[in-house]
């Protein structure tokens, strides 16, 4: 074979192989990478609270809660199982873990206490999978010297009155409250899914009924500015609720951990609704429904 027909044949080959490395990449499978996962919380002496992970954590998002007192830290693109895991019995109450949000994907670590608490968050050791938050109880002051009476003025300024509700915001808490507590149905099917406990068949249809009647309350109220973040919060619950309901009504066997990961969804956010609710000034609500009574 002469130079020119070699030459030939090699540049044929070339140009044969380039559109089957083009196909070979467009058609090559999609990885797609998996959600670190939790995988447990201990309590140590200190106290020192340890959230453990079978991969890298993100930097946490934490916060505070009061009524009762608590700590909670968001952790972005995690997945959890909810999960409860007891305290040391003087400062940390509780820990719990749950699936805070599925879009975007959040895990929730809440710690409850029996009293409020200064916390340090070491995320040395995050990309290792491993959080330690490091809880101290504030010092009661000690006594303090009594000190000699002032003398009151002689014209006391009258004390300032509490800034008035506006009339579209006091119609709106007063609805919503009304049909948080109607729903008692919907509550107590949303705790015992929680709790994985089986739930009597004949009580999915009247927490199905109480969550659609909550709906249509929420769908056809128009929050004021000031209550667009705790409409948003009962959006999202009622979104949670109602997946699980129907993940745990479709199985006839013991709940699934999905439908009690969406019941505890549910429940924080009815609680945290209920925070940005009594924002609202001279009103408070009874909190027969929104929030649990032992926990979230």
């Amino acid at each position: 074979m002469n130079k020119c027909a070699v030459c030939f044949s090699f540049v044929v080959c070339l140009v044969l192989a380039a559109p089957l490395s083009v196909w070979a990449q467009s058609h090559a499978p999609t990885v797609t990478p998996q959600p670190t996962s939790l995988t447990g919380v201990t309590v140590a002496p200190g106290p020192i609270v340890a959230i453990t992970a079978a991969g890298s954590l993100p930097a946490p998002a934490v916060g505070v809660l009061h009524s009762p007192e608590r700590i909670y830290l968001d952790l972005a693109g995690v997945s959890s199982r909810t999960s409860r895991t007891p305290g040391d019995g003087e400062l940390v109450t509780t820990v719990r873990i749950a699936q805070h949000s599925l879009d975007p994907l959040v895990a929730r670590v809440v710690i409850e206490l029996n009293r409020a608490s200064r916390y340090h968050v070491n995320t040395s050791r995050r990309e290792a999978g491993r959080l330690e938050i490091s809880l101290t109880a504030p010092v009661s002051p000690g006594p303090k010297e009594s000190a000699p009476a002032a003398t009151p003025p002689a014209t006391a300024a009258d004390p300032p009155r509490p800034k008035a509700m506006s009339p579209s915001t006091e119609r709106y808490i007063s609805r919503v409250q009304q049909a948080l507590n109607e729903a008692s149905a919907l509550q107590s099917v949303l705790r015992d899914l929680d709790r994985k406990t089986a739930v009597a068949p004949d009580q999915f249809p009247l927490a199905q009924a109480a969550l659609g009647r909550l709906r249509g309350v929420l769908d056809g109220l128009h929050p004021p500015p000031n209550l667009t973040d705790a409409h948003d919060l009962l959006r999202s619950a009622v979104g949670f609720a109602a997946a699980a309901l129907t993940l745990a009504s479709s199985s006839a066997a013991e709940v699934p951990g999905n439908a009690s990961s969406a019941a505890a969804g549910a429940l924080m956010m009815f609680e945290r609704a209920q925070a940005e609710l009594q924002k609202a000034p001279s009103k408070k609500l009874t909190a027969q429904f929104v929030g649990r009574q032992d926990g979230w």
